[in-house]
């Protein structure tokens, strides 16, 4: 995880919003190698089922 922050534009707020309940986001800000090991950590994990609440319903970035 941190390997790919390092080597991206995006803030951390908007990382975790991105990445919340171990969805793998899509586009080109996580396109780069540098998060693989992320991307095959969270390989077939199961979005939590709880209704995301506050900043977290939003469907745009932070």
């Amino acid at each position: 995880m941190l390997k790919g922050l390092r080597s991206q534009r995006v803030g951390i707020d908007r990382f975790f919003f991105d990445w919340q309940g171990g969805r793998t986001p899509a586009g080109e800000d996580y396109a780069d190698a540098a998060f693989d090991d992320l991307r095959t950590a969270v390989e077939g994990r199961a979005v939590p089922s709880p209704t995301p609440t506050g900043a977290m319903k939003r469907p745009a970035r932070c």
